[in-house]
């Protein structure tokens, strides 16, 4: 499954999700799984001012 297809299938927005990995490569890099499709949203979620 691509990227794009676990974004979508997680109801994140891909471009938007892709453009968020690209802006924080440090914070990707130290916590992977915090920035997983399904973590976002349910980050999202729970603190939607939050980047």
């Amino acid at each position: 499954m691509s990227l794009i297809s676990t974004a979508e299938l997680h109801q994140v927005a891909p471009f938007d999700y892709l453009v968020a990995l690209q802006r924080h490569p440090a914070a990707v890099a130290l916590a992977s799984p915090a920035w997983m499709p399904s973590t976002r949203r349910r980050d999202a979620a729970l603190h939607p001012n939050r980047p």
